[in-house]
């Protein structure tokens, strides 16, 4: 059976997020599939923490102290999901966020039944869709922007194009349409590179050379 972690961060928004719980868990049971939620509590003083308990006990809750934000506590509730499971998805909700009730199902569809993400962007800095794409194993087409030509290693993980080009686009398409085969193993060879470069893991220990060698080098 495959396992989900959903994530939530909150403060003092006690109906949204029990209004948002209540859309999630409507849409379980999924064949095949087990969901789990985590959800980080930064200093909610509006009671809460006490409701989700009461009307959803299986919620795992994170305490913070209020300074945690969205992104410090969704990161808080992703590391307790990663240290507690080896989950196959992670969901990530904001806590005012109203799920349709087969939108869960539909989202494990699309993501089961593709083998190519497509990123036609114009303008970007790094490109995070691309690391989720390629950790569970999509090919990856992307533009020859920002750091996207670092993260996709031209025909050996994906296939880089140029920008506004649609041309090049149409025939990378074609080219995956045509290939499924080596689809498959560009596919399998970017998961390898996202666990060799792209892991929380790696991504702190980078953070902390740098800043080691800005304290050494001041």
């Amino acid at each position: 059976m495959a396992t989900i972690a959903a994530l939530l961060t909150v403060h003092n928004r006690k109906e949204k997020t029990l209004q948002c719980l209540r859309c999630l868990y409507k849409q379980l049971p999924i064949e095949g599939y087990k969901l789990d939620v985590y959800l980080t509590d930064d200093g909610c003083s509006d009671g809460t923490p006490e409701a989700i308990r009461e009307e959803f006990p299986e919620v795992t809750i994170i305490n913070g102290d209020g300074s945690f934000f969205w992104n410090r506590g969704m990161y808080a509730a992703w590391t307790k999901a990663e240290q507690t499971a080896d989950y196959d998805y992670y969901l990530w909700l904001n806590d005012d966020t109203f799920l349709f009730v087969d939108a869960v199902s539909r989202l494990l569809s699309c993501s089961n039944n593709h083998d190519v993400l497509v990123f036609p962007t114009s303008y970007e800095t790094f490109g995070l869709v691309l690391l989720e794409a390629m950790q569970v194993g999509l090919m990856c087409i992307g533009t020859k922007e920002g750091a996207i030509p670092n993260i996709i290693s031209n025909k050996e993980t994906g296939l880089l194009i140029e920008k506004k080009d649609s041309f090049d686009l149409a025939a990378k398409m074609e080219y995956c349409i045509n290939n499924r085969d080596k689809v498959k193993i560009m596919g399998q060879k970017g998961k390898e590179k996202f666990f060799k470069l792209y892991t929380k893991e790696i991504f702190e220990q980078n953070i902390t050379n740098i800043l080691k060698d800005c304290i050494k080098n001041d």
